[in-house]
């Protein structure tokens, strides 16, 4: 009867258990939660005949986002789905081509690669080690993310193996030191739209007329209105104990190596040396200071970043639906943490905001989140850490044309300010007669004065008129005292080579091997680019990984 019974409960848990499990699939499909298994189930694309699933491209994009840190890309950039989906494809283009050209990673050399870029000159500390992996990947395993750099080795193996094919000749070498070390001496003679200005009328119609030709001159950029927190590295408010500068000295003691020390030998020939097996160290009382800085600078960059993830969670944690009200939440927490807010308005690509260096790659990431939305904690060098929060992101858009009349009419008359100072310097140049006499002296009879630079190499602009590095290096192509109609950025200029000077070849071998060593580099890019546009060509894209949302019935 008990074995009977025991049997019975078997049955009756079994029943139970299916029970439970047809509710779980049900509601979990029902809510959408099962989703995002079935679309990484799903095949995205292909790489000639290998199909890709949307697991597959999801790992490949988390590598990317390792790698796009490794080469210190802002992690503000790391939100553009779109580029980020390219790169996980990029990614898995070069780890296939790895694969089959037979490159295999050691665990050396991964240990090697972790030990050089994430603890230079330090022990390997796991406990950091996973903090750093938390920073740069989120709650991913040590062994998942030792697998995306061993990928990352192998990509760079592989560009390596196209680079050890690279061969500089000596032709090569002598062009590229004589592209770089010939000079020129320009004369010119400037041109200013401003000088042409006066006197051009616009009618109405003609406004009407440039505006509908030319909608694209008066759009309006994409803009993100954000507010911006910033935490300042304060080292002047750290205090670090002696006790630490003295532990720091003894860990990092390698730092301060000097040489083998050189003992005098006790013999008879008091000048004989010998090298001792011991090393020698800086003292410690020559370095403390240093160490203290350095600590006491560690230290405040670390305050600083936990006070923008106390922000981050905070906002992570509230729930309030209405932008100026979360907005105003940002601002007081901000505020209350002791953090420097601004508010810089609406900013596109070409703006910049106070105080910032990397304002673009802040902004571009801004363009790419939606409004209420709160940016990771970045360093900002020489500011602190700081984390943004994003009002409102306003798409590209065409004002009225009555909202910028005066807009479109001072830009009628630029251009066609700009076209008479063109004709103008045209005129001036078929009249010239460069046969007999020099460029100088052929301006100066027709009432113009030509201003002489100093000897220019190609990557030297005219500052003096704003003439580009581009344009200067256009015009080493003509011979001397060759009349050239260029533009700038005030209007047109009529230059000519005056003179070159030509490079001293009996120095050509004082920068050689760094010279050859760039050369490689060009040749590399310029196979490695060719090479991938091939692969490339293998690939086909079905569908992305980030769906469009369905427009909802209201719409």
């Amino acid at each position: 009867m008990l074995a009977l019974f025991r049997k019975s409960q078997k049955i009756v848990l079994w029943i139970i258990l299916i029970v439970v499990v047809l509710t779980f699939v049900f509601w979990g499909a029902k809510s959408g939660n099962l989703a995002p298994i079935a679309t990484h189930a799903k095949v995205v694309g292909q790489i000639g005949d290998e199909k890709i699933s949307g697991e597959q491209l999801a790992q490949a994009i988390r590598g990317a986002e390792i790698e796009l840190q490794l080469n210190n890309v802002p992690r503000e950039l790391l939100n553009q789905t779109k580029e980020l989906e390219m790169e996980g494809w990029r990614r898995l283009i070069q780890t296939r081509a790895a694969q089959k050209s037979g490159v295999v990673v050691s665990d050396a050399e991964l240990e090697r690669f972790v030990q050089n870029v994430f603890f230079r000159g330090s022990a390997f500390d796991e406990m950091a080690y996973r903090q750093l992996i938390m920073r740069m990947a989120g709650r991913m395993s040590a062994r998942e993310f030792d697998a995306h750099l061993r990928d990352t080795l192998a990509i760079i193996k592989l560009r390596q193996s196209l680079a050890n094919t690279m061969l500089v000749t000596e032709d090569e070498l002598r062009q590229s030191y004589e592209a770089d070390r010939t000079l020129v001496k320009l004369a010119y003679v400037p041109f200013y739209y401003s000088n042409y200005m006066a006197g051009i009328q616009v009618s109405t119609n003609e406004l009407e007329e440039f505006y509908n030709t030319n909608p694209d001159d008066f759009k309006v950029p994409p803009q993100a209105d954000m507010l911006v927190a910033i935490a300042r590295i304060q080292p002047r408010n750290v205090t670090v104990d002696a006790e630490e500068v003295a532990l720091a000295y003894e860990e990092n003691k390698d730092r301060y190596l000097i040489t083998n020390a050189v003992d005098d030998v006790a013999a008879t020939d008091t000048n004989a040396t010998v090298e001792s097996d011991e090393p020698r160290y800086r003292p410690f009382a020559e370095v403390q200071g240093e160490i203290e800085q350095q600590l006491r600078q560690q230290q405040a960059s670390e305050i600083a970043y936990d006070l923008g993830e106390q922000l981050s969670f905070a906002m992570s944690a509230t729930n309030i639906p209405v932008i100026d009200g979360k907005a105003a939440y940002f601002t007081a927490k901000a505020k209350a943490l002791g953090m420097k807010t601004l508010a810089p308005g609406n900013l596109s690509l070409e703006d910049t905001i106070p105080g910032m260096t990397n304002a673009y790659a802040l902004i571009k990431a801004a363009l790419g989140m939606r409004a209420g939305e709160v940016s990771d904690v970045t360093e900002e060098p020489g500011v602190g850490h700081i984390i943004f929060m994003v009002r409102n992101v306003r798409e590209q858009y065409l004002p009225e044309l009555n909202d910028i009349k005066a807009t479109v009419r001072a830009e009628i008359v630029r251009r066609r300010a700009l076209d008479a100072a063109r004709f103008s310097a045209e005129q001036l140049r078929a009249s010239l007669n460069l046969e007999k006499i020099s460029f100088t002296n052929a301006v100066a009879q027709r009432g113009y004065r030509a201003s002489v630079t100093l000897p220019l190499d190609r990557g030297s602009s005219v500052r003096a008129v704003g003439l580009p590095a581009e344009m200067v290096a256009r015009l080493f192509a003509f011979p001397k005292n060759t009349a050239v109609v260029v533009p700038f950025a005030q209007g047109y200029l009529l230059a000519s080579p005056v003179d070159y000077l030509d490079a001293d070849f009996d120095l050509m071998y004082t920068d050689a091997d760094e010279r050859k060593a760039q050369l490689a580099r060009q040749q590399e890019n310029t196979l490695y680019g060719l090479w991938f546009s091939q692969a490339a060509r293998a690939v086909k894209i079905n569908e992305s990984l980030k769906k469009e949302p369905a427009p909802s019935d209201a719409e």
